[in-house]
């Protein structure tokens, strides 16, 4: 009787074994997408951004921006994920602090979404024309906290980084525009052309796309060269001496670097060819320092000044042919293998002749 149920005991707790074994198979969830499908068509508005960039001290950027909507019900914002230039998913949702979302002054719950970070959902509540969207974006304040974009002179502003927008639409289909507030006696620089009055600049109307890549330069310390009449050349430091104008190189006043190339070749040509005139037994022209060899203990001059190895002119080819037909009464020798005119040998002499250089470098 016994060992009959200990048998059954032990079948019965097989059984359960393997039934719960079975059971414990873990089976996918089907992910349910809850973004509306971005549709190719223009947005029902123009959304408005207004950034206030004065708090330079923290490093804090505080947003107020405004999205017309066409009706009441469930809509998604989505905040820039894919950042311009780093090709990734890599934009810093982990700056976006104290967000708030409110339709005629009253305020909307908003939840984020499970699975896609960058997307909220909230509902628009009936008879509401737009809604607010307020936050702030907190910059690093230290090196391993990420890029650093603000200190007490300077500030790297980046709307991909400060706004929002509305699921459903190609971001090259909706308008914004932007005005930011920056602190008193800034300047500020970017792509869009804008209104300045006082330290508040007003953006021209864009749409998104191009809103996101166009970063923004401000600084307390400015200076500006024009490259041409559409291109300047911007540039902020933390000190006024850094954009001082005898601290950087002004490229209006910058000497003409082929110029200065020819006049250091036409120099290295007078006194190469003097060298040649007064030692017109070498095949090359001496480097400067065989002459202090061939005076040292043991050396006779003449033989070493005939067997040195002498550097040649480093002069164009152009500028032989030149040389040999500007100066036809030089001697074969130093016509033709060293295409110089500029020294002459005369009754045992050297003396000076009209340069060629002259007209060979106007």
């Amino acid at each position: 009787m016994l060992r009959r149920a200990a048998l059954a005991v032990l079948l019965a707790s097989t059984v359960a074994t393997v039934a719960l074994a079975e059971n414990s198979k873990p089976q996918p969830t089907p992910v349910e997408n809850t973004i509306p499908v971005a549709v190719d068509k223009p947005y029902p508005g123009t959304l408005t951004l207004d950034v206030d960039a004065t708090d330079t001290a923290r490093g804090i950027y505080v947003i107020k921006e405004t999205i017309p909507v066409s009706g009441s019900g469930e809509m998604v914002l989505l905040y820039p994920k894919w950042v311009p230039g780093g090709h990734s998913p890599r934009n810093e949702i982990d700056k976006v602090v104290d967000l708030h979302i409110t339709a005629a002054g009253k305020s909307v719950a908003w939840k984020r979404d499970p699975v896609e970070v960058y997307a909220f959902h909230l509902d628009v509540p009936k008879g509401a024309k737009s809604i607010e969207v307020t936050f702030k974006y907190v910059t690093s304040t230290k090196s391993d906290q990420g890029r650093m974009m603000v200190t007490r002179n300077l500030l790297s502003l980046e709307p991909i980084g400060t706004s929002f927008y509305p699921a459903g639409y190609f971001v090259r289909q909706i308008p914004i525009r932007m005005t930011v507030k920056y602190p008193e006696g800034w300047t500020a620089s970017s792509a869009l052309n804008a209104k300045v009055t006082g330290s508040t600049y007003t953006y021209e109307p864009t749409n998104y796309e191009i809103l996101l890549d166009s970063p923004i330069l401000a600084g307390r310390y400015y200076k500006k060269w024009p490259l041409s009449e559409r291109v300047n050349l911007n540039v902020y430091a933390d000190t006024q001496k850094e954009v001082r104008a005898d601290q950087l190189r002004d490229p209006a006043r910058q000497p003409d670097p082929g110029r200065a190339l020819l006049q250091e070749v036409a120099a290295q040509r007078t006194r190469q060819s003097q060298r040649l005139c007064r030692h017109p037994e070498g095949t090359r022209f001496r480097h400067p320092g065989d002459d202090r060899r061939a005076q040292a203990p043991g050396r006779t001059g003449g033989e070493d000044l005939r067997r040195a190895a002498l550097r040649p002119l480093r002069i164009p080819a152009v500028d032989l042919e030149r040389a040999r037909r500007d100066r036809p009464g030089a001697s074969p020798q130093f016509r033709g293998r060293h295409a110089d005119g500029l020294f002459q040998r005369v009754g045992g002499q050297c003396r000076r002749a009209q340069p060629a250089a002259a007209r060979i470098y106007p």
